[in-house]
């Protein structure tokens, strides 16, 4: 029986607004050689599928062609067990804000590769809860890697909104006429 070395992600619960909601830190396995067990493992989990859930961090994996510049060439291979994982969870990919990379190898010229793997995807439940969030790619500073930051937009929010009465009303002759 194999035990993996570190957890395949890692999770926080919270309440926002009387739901229940969940996120998950995910940091992709970087060998090519066990990217596969990591992904069929990853996608047995037990993950919520009713409650808002956001799966973020460096998934070590590319989706599509445009998510590589430079060093070898792009294979369909690269992004299979990643589109396999959000088409068996049935997650949407949010999109972002510029740039569109999130990882160097910090060489110059020919030698320079750049990817994106830092992702955020968010469930279905997520997605409704939350229309206006957003995803922005941090430039990257000291690090080979950008930061992600995701902005879910609370202030916006799509659930219902506790009725509040407002003292000022009565003073409108045709507030009795509502009550």
């Amino acid at each position: 029986m194999s035990v993996p070395s570190r957890p395949l992600a890692e999770a926080e619960a919270f309440v926002w607004l009387g739901r229940l909601c969940f996120t998950s830190f995910i940091y992709g396995e970087p060998n090519r050689s066990l990217r596969s067990t990591f992904w069929y493992d990853l996608t047995n989990q037990q993950f919520p599928r009713s409650n808002p859930w956001i799966i973020l961090g460096d998934f070590n994996c590319l989706l599509c062609p445009d998510d590589k510049l430079g060093g070898r060439a792009w294979r369909d291979s690269d992004a299979t067990d990643l589109n396999h994982f959000t088409t068996s969870w049935n997650l949407i990919d949010p999109g972002f804000t510029d740039p569109h990379f999130t990882w160097s190898n910090k060489k110059q010229g020919e030698d320079l590769v750049l990817e994106r793997l830092e992702r955020a995807f968010f469930n279905q439940e997520c997605a409704r809860m939350f229309p206006d969030s957003r995803i922005d790619h941090l430039p990257r500073i000291s690090s080979d890697h950008s930061l992600i930051f995701v902005s879910c937009n609370p202030n916006d929010c799509n659930l219902p909104r506790p009725f509040q009465f407002l003292t000022a009303w009565t003073s409108d002759p045709s507030c009795k006429d509502v009550i």
